[in-house]
């Protein structure tokens, strides 16, 4: 079973599609007119789960989908509640990530990104995931640009530009692509050991 999820705005769509074990490829842009594109893109899924969030012109999308799959209407203030809930009860598995910067973003340390079509605005980081974890890397990177030079000429150069703060919190990033990188390395001479 295929589950895709599906972005509707008015000139475009996008489409991102995934599988028990992840994601299947980059999420895909479909202009909204192509109906013919976007019925290719979903028949190369199937059997598929859709998700749709319910506004003002889901319809048409939900007629094209409907006969070919399973298509589920998201109520859109609950979608938005549960992207934004901040208690994360799943297990920081290193295979779940293909990089240091998804890891930042599981302890809450990228900034938050408000998109609505193409426009994009960016604003204070997104405190998503374990406080506790947050808290740790900010005070260990706090710690580090003092004794490590790579980490402390990185925060200097970020303080210069956008302050105390926001470098310190950069530099925890960092940190945790860093732990991230290292942790994967002993699981794996574990495993061959």
């Amino acid at each position: 079973m295929y589950y895709i999820g599906m972005d509707l705005h008015k000139q475009d769509l996008v489409m991102a599609v995934e599988e028990e074990r992840g994601p299947v490829g980059r999420p895909r842009r479909i202009a909204c007119r192509d109906t013919g594109a976007i019925r290719a893109a979903v028949e190369r899924w199937r059997p598929f789960r859709a998700v749709v969030e319910a506004s003002a012109s889901y319809r048409w999308l939900y007629d094209l989908l409907a006969p070919l799959g399973e298509v589920v209407l998201a109520h859109p203030l609950r979608l938005r509640a549960i992207a934004t809930a901040r208690a994360k009860t799943d297990k920081g598995e290193p295979e779940r990530f293909r990089n240091g910067r998804q890891v930042g973003a599981y302890a809450g340390l990228t900034a938050r990104v408000h998109q609505s079509g193409k426009t994009e605005h960016r604003g204070s980081v997104s405190k998503q995931g374990s406080r506790w974890l947050r808290w740790i890397l900010v005070q260990a990177a706090i710690k580090l640009v003092r004794h490590d030079e790579r980490l402390g000429n990185f925060y200097t150069r970020v303080r210069k530009r956008r302050g105390r703060n926001v470098a310190r919190v950069a530099v925890a990033r960092k940190l945790a692509g860093i732990c991230w990188v290292r942790l994967r390395r002993w699981q794996r001479e574990q495993a061959a050991a």
